[in-house]
């Protein structure tokens, strides 16, 4: 066999087994089926208009963990230490609602039902100007009103709940996307009213954001209309995408013929 076609098995062989192992690792590290999830809604846009990287947009690609498999910050908490995912503190969640499609928004606070009251121990050193029940900084045992502020450079609004209404522990959640989600989603969101998100509900918490991709799924699916109005950008990155992609292909052809001319020259 000419050392030729030699090279050449051999790249696709290296290239298959790097393929397939990187398959096994992503679904076994994931623990979710499928590892992945597209984005079909504006909710977690900092941009209305635009798709930005490191932020969630419509027409985005999202690796998503098994909540056994990763830690779930919410965003009292990653503001108090500074952890940050998708463009603002806490982590993003996908949760199960009795309707509807999956949600993927922020985890923001968790609430524990004691008795008939409520604990926030979260609370506990987070920014006072930012959060009251009652007009008060109590946040043990506590019933009543819970105000919270989100003030960032693509927000700045007030969220109210009845603490009284909630009928389960868990997290209260909120998407990014202020024009879209002006309140938590347990006053907000069809399915989950006065219900914040128990474990028990959170199919997957989001970890890496692969943009663009996504929208090929929702333009196949006759959605482009979400991503014409919400990610407008996406497909021209798309085209450059792949056109860097064929570009990168044809150079590394040319790379191999020319380590097949080296090794010919060295036989002769």
């Amino acid at each position: 066999m000419k050392r030729k076609h030699i090279i050449t098995i051999s790249i696709v062989g290296i290239v298959i087994i790097l393929f397939l192992g990187l398959l096994i690792y992503i679904n076994v590290n994931s623990g979710v089926n499928p590892p992945f999830t597209v984005v079909e809604s504006e909710s977690m846009q900092h941009n209305n208009t635009e798709s930005q990287i490191g932020v969630i947009d419509t027409g985005d690609m999202i690796y998503v963990q098994s909540p056994d498999k990763t830690d779930i910050v919410s965003y009292v908490d990653g503001y108090k230490s500074g952890y940050e995912s998708f463009g603002d503190y806490g982590s993003v969640i996908v949760y199960k609602r009795p309707n509807g499609n999956p949600v993927i928004h922020r985890a923001i606070v968790w609430v524990e039902k004691v008795g008939s009251k409520w604990t926030i121990e979260s609370l506990n050193g987070y920014d006072e100007s930012l959060w009251n029940i009652n007009d008060e900084h109590e946040y043990e045992e506590v019933t009543g009103i819970l105000t919270m502020t989100f003030k960032s450079g693509y927000r700045n609004i007030t969220c109210t709940i009845d603490l009284s209404g909630l009928i389960q522990s868990g997290y209260l959640t909120l998407g990014d996307n202020s024009s879209t989600n002006l309140n938590f989603d347990q006053v907000s969101v069809s399915g989950i009213h006065n219900k914040p998100i128990s474990k028990e509900m959170i199919k997957s918490v989001a970890t890496t954001e692969i943009p663009w991709i996504g929208c090929l799924k929702l333009i196949l699916n006759g959605k482009d209309s979400k991503v014409e109005v919400h990610a407008s950008n996406s497909i021209e990155y798309l085209i450059v995408f792949f056109v860097t992609m064929f570009l990168l292909i044809i150079a590394s052809s040319y790379c191999f013929d020319e380590i097949n001319m080296y090794w010919i020259s060295r036989k002769i």
